[in-house]
């Protein structure tokens, strides 16, 4: 941000932009729009083991999720949903989920969302 002479997430939107993803590690991340800022909470791992990968694994997961047109929320949730996985293991290919294990997860933690019944997540 600094690079760009922006102080605040909120500032990016001159640009064009919808949204800003701030990841927080363990503590979740933070979705900022121009109307709101939205706290998303971490999932937890059943063990974390090394966090290689995990934010890569957040952007990836989120901008696919975007790109399928769901909201900035729940494309954030299914980014902190795999990002649980992803810390599970050594490095960042040893903990990648299956479609229903990634389902259940972010069920469990997300509740009922129209994200579980998109068709690419047959």
């Amino acid at each position: 941000m600094k690079a760009l002479g922006i102080s605040q997430p909120n500032e990016f939107y001159r640009f064009g932009i919808r949204a800003v993803f701030q990841t927080r590690g363990k503590f979740g991340c933070a979705v900022y729009t121009k109307n709101n800022e939205d706290l998303i909470p971490s999932v937890q791992p059943e063990k974390v083991v090394d966090p290689t990968g995990a934010g890569d694994t957040f952007v990836g997961v989120t901008s696919a999720f975007l790109s399928k047109g769901t909201s900035e929320l729940d494309a954030a949730r299914a980014g902190v949903t795999a990002s649980s996985f992803i810390v599970e293991g050594w490095g960042c290919q040893t903990a990648i989920p299956t479609i229903e294990n990634f389902k259940e997860r972010y069920s469990q933690n997300f509740q009922d969302s129209p994200l579980l019944k998109m068709d690419f997540l047959k």
